[in-house]
């Protein structure tokens, strides 16, 4: 229709019907390309929302992972204290020699971390980690992520070295015993003389480092679990939800 009246308008020469004309199509272009980026910009906003709240779950998953993982590694570096604490002050009294053992070799447990990062991955794939929530979520986000990569490339080093710690302690056979056990995962268990190894020098000098060792990772895992805390609480704060497990673990 509106082809038809441009025609006879140029036609009759009538140049303010064709500017009318040129103007009603010109203006119904722009109005269609507005409509069309209103709509898209509402669904962005509903996207980022939406993305928003999933991360905020993901946050506090997060969180209850590195509280467990940093509980039981705070549980193996205290019996390991009190392992060698009796072994300084040669005293066995009611001790646990089973857990004792355990807790000399638990020196050695490097887990690496892995948290979940579905929502993650997606925000990346999407080009949203600059957009989405505010600066201060964001700068949560990128410190959170950055600790966890610290924590896994050194989990990954120490990793190379998970088997040399059990293989040297094994070695002092003056100390040590490996006796079979239908119980055991693996079939062995080690018993150590606690009372002759306390003499060893060397033998006390290689569990103090890697009492050391064992710390330090788990040093890392609080300062992964406090970022996880972090950015649980911004995300709250944006999605006017609570961060349950934050509040807890911080208390």
């Amino acid at each position: 229709m509106i082809l038809a009246r441009l025609t006879r308008a140029l036609r009759e020469q009538n140049w303010f019907a064709v500017a009318l004309e040129f103007v009603i199509v010109v203006a119904g272009v722009l109005l269609a390309f507005q409509i069309t980026a209103w709509a898209q910009a509402r669904a962005d906003t509903e996207r980022e929302a939406l993305m928003l709240t999933r991360l905020h779950a993901e946050a506090e998953t997060n969180v209850r992972y590195f509280s467990r993982g940093l509980e039981r590694r705070r549980d193996n570096d205290a019996r390991r204290d009190d392992t060698i604490q009796r072994m300084l002050a040669n005293n066995f009294e009611g001790a646990d020699r089973e857990s004792m053992v355990f807790s000399i070799f638990s020196a050695s447990n490097v887990q690496e971390p892995s948290p979940s990062r579905i929502v993650y991955d997606e925000l990346v794939s999407a080009g949203l980690t600059s957009r989405i929530g505010d600066e201060a979520m964001r700068i949560a986000l990128a410190e959170y992520w950055l600790e966890i990569d610290r924590l896994r490339t050194v989990s990954a080093a120490r990793q190379q070295q998970t088997n040399v710690f059990p293989r040297a302690v094994a070695a002092q056979d003056e100390f040590i015993e490996i006796e079979y056990d239908a119980d055991h995962p693996l079939r062995r268990r080690y018993s150590i003389n606690f009372e002759r190894a306390a003499q060893s020098g060397d033998f006390m000098e290689f569990i103090l480092f890697g009492n050391a060792q064992s710390r330090e990772m788990t040093n890392m895992w609080s300062r992964a679990l406090a970022d996880a805390i972090a950015l649980c609480r911004e995300t709250a704060r944006l999605t006017d939800q609570s961060c349950e497990p934050a509040d807890e673990d911080a208390s």
